[in-house]
């Protein structure tokens, strides 16, 4: 049994151990990391009253680098899929913003106006 401490960044903690050990040592990283993840996401919540645009950039840049840290390690054999589901997904978004849009200038709304609807008042077009 070693005693002392261990000194290591984030992105080591699985890597000085072999086997179960550094596995069970890993999924306490990650956990760690997703944790402090969750914390600041919420503390970006606080601050997206103020500089919204900015946590939404950092936010999406943050996801982005995840999704791509994730699909890096998907088999060759299920990458087309995920691309599929991707574009798909994609496509999705994209038409119901699409949509969105319309709605909001059929009833004269403006993103970013001030003036905020739910989304079942976007869907039928008008704002109680």
């Amino acid at each position: 049994m070693r005693h002392g401490t261990v000194q290591m960044d984030s992105t080591q903690m699985g890597s000085q151990n072999g086997g179960v050990q550094g596995l069970i040592t890993s999924m306490i990283g990650f956990t760690n990391a997703v944790t402090v993840f969750g914390i600041q996401q919420v503390q970006n919540a606080f601050d997206l009253v103020t500089d919204s645009r900015s946590v939404i950039d950092r936010f999406r840049n943050t996801l982005d680098s995840l999704s791509s840290t994730l699909s890096n390690q998907v088999d060759d054999s299920k990458r087309s899929a995920l691309d599929s589901i991707n574009r798909g997904s994609a496509e999705v978004v994209d038409r119901s913003f699409d949509m969105m849009g319309g709605a909001m200038s059929a009833t004269g709304m403006r993103p970013g106006s001030g003036e905020s609807m739910v989304a079942s008042e976007v869907l039928v077009g008008r704002k109680k």
